[in-house]
Parts: structure tokens; C-alpha cells; sequence
């Protein structure tokens, strides 16, 4: 098998393109080595290109509040208290949609985490920064249109949710996500996820007292985000707040 490296903008950033690492076949091994060292080389080749002056910043904050994201739901001795795991993270359907992150929303409750009659969520998170992420190609109508449309396939909705169960059995399995490996916690085997994929965004640092954002958000026929808890990244359900709740709290500004 050969190892195909990552996105060439991160790869040939500089006119320092990496080698293209040549894996043993997998009956003969994988050498850890090799691996460790493409991925140390990428993430670094990532840092400078994230650090460089002609980048925009705003890129590499949503990142950093990405990757905190991440470690916070998952990794973090507050990760079995949050309602959300994260299972993936700019990933691409096959027909090219892009979805920022991917979450399984399993809330931590005890008759919900011992799945007695309940059946956890995908929900894709929109990671949003500052107001001018709120229009053009990226924006948030442009994100909610991208979702409609993927979810008016239902092979690839299905397809979809098989694909994140599956991951998440393996994430599950190789111990990425502690809570759910602890043997002195909830080891129930999921086997099936609710039908419906819900769609949320995270505002970060918006101006609340923004009334274009308030036009966005009038405009649009479904919108859902969720707040901070605090100071932290916890993801927590009673959280989020669908377009009326938002509206409301925009309205008192």
C-alpha cells in the first residue's frame, strides 16, 4: 500500500513537498515508525502554514478551537459529563460536502448511556468564527442548503450513519474515546443510531448585538447553535437553542 500525504496546500507549502511514504502490505506489518514520523512532519507543515502572515487567522482559531473541541468531549476528565462525543472532524461525503465536525449526541444521563429505550444522534457542528463567517460561500445559509441537500439522498444519509456507527465502534475499541473504553462504565454494545441527523452551529465570538446576524438568522426556516458552558468547551444539550430562542436573546440587545 502506498501513503498518500495529506492536503497538497499543507504538503508543498514553502516548496517543501513531503516524500510519499511507501507502507509494507499489511500481511507483512505496518512499521509504526514510518507513520509517526509522516504525521509529526504533517502537523508541523500544518503549523507553519497556519502561522504564516498571508494566511487568514480566522482559519487558524477555528483550528485551535476545533481541536479543543475534540479534547474536551472526549478526552478530558469532564468528557463522561458532556452529551456529546466527537467522532470526526472536516470530513467529506462522497458527493463532496464538507461538514465540520461530527458528534454522536449520547447524553449523560444513566438510562441513556445504558441505552434503556433510547437511540443516540449524529449531529454535524458548524464551527462558525466572528462575523465574517457568517456570509458568502461559507456561510450559514450556504452550510444549511449544503446539509438540505445531502439529506434529500436517503442511501446516502443511511450510508452515512452506518460509516459514523462503525467509527465509532472503533474509536471505541482502540480506546481514543477513555469514557466509553472504562471497564467501570457503561460497556453496552451500541448497535443502532436514531434516524435523524440534526444540524448545529457553534458561534464563536460572534457580536450578539450583530443585526446582520440577526437578518441571517430571521431569514432562514430552521436554525439551531449552541452556547458555551462557561469558560469551557463542554458540549451539552440543554445548551442549545433552536431560532426562537436565539432570535429572543438577539431581540433584548
Amino acid at each position: 500500500y502506498k501513503f498518500i500525504p495529506g492536503d497538497d496546500k499543507y504538503c508543498n507549502y514553502n516548496g517543501a513537498p513531503f516524500e510519499e511514504i511507501n507502507l509494507p502490505s499489511i500481511e507483512n506489518g505496518i512499521k509504526q515508525q514510518e507513520l509517526e514520523e509522516y504525521i509529526a512532519k504533517f502537523k508541523y507543515n500544518i503549523d507553519i502554514y497556519f502561522g504564516d502572515k498571508n494566511v487568514d487567522k480566522r482559519y487558524s482559531i477555528e483550528n485551535e478551537i476545533r481541536q479543543h473541541l475534540v479534547r474536551e468531549n472526549n478526552n478530558t476528565n469532564s468528557a463522561y459529563q458532556t452529551d456529546y462525543f466527537i467522532l470526526d472532524t472536516e470530513y467529506q461525503t462522497p458527493k463532496g460536502k464538507k461538514f465540520d465536525i461530527i458528534a454522536i449526541e449520547w447524553e449523560a444521563t444513566r438510562e441513556s448511556r445504558s441505552l434503556k429505550k433510547y437511540h443516540p444522534k449524529l449531529v454535524v457542528f458548524e464551527l462558525k468564527y466572528g462575523d465574517k463567517a457568517l456570509t458568502g460561500n461559507s456561510g450559514i445559509k450556504s452550510h444549511l442548503d449544503d446539509f438540505d441537500e445531502f439529506c434529500k439522498d436517503k442511501n446516502s444519509v443511511n450510508e452515512f450513519r452506518e460509516d459514523m456507527l462503525n467509527l465509532l465502534k472503533q474509536k471505541r475499541a482502540l480506546g481514543l474515546i477513555p469514557y466509553l473504553k472504562d471497564k467501570n462504565t457503561h460497556q453496552v454494545e451500541l448497535k443502532k443510531l436514531d434516524h435523524k441527523v440534526e444540524f448545529v452551529f457553534l458561534m464563536a465570538n460572534y457580536n450578539i448585538r450583530s443585526t446582520k446576524f440577526k437578518e441571517i438568522v430571521q431569514e432562514l426556516k430552521d436554525f439551531q447553535m449552541i452556547t458555551a458552558n462557561h469558560l469551557g468547551y463542554g458540549l451539552f444539550k440543554d445548551k442549545r437553542l433552536n431560532q426562537e430562542e436565539v432570535l429572543k436573546i438577539l431581540s433584548s440587545q
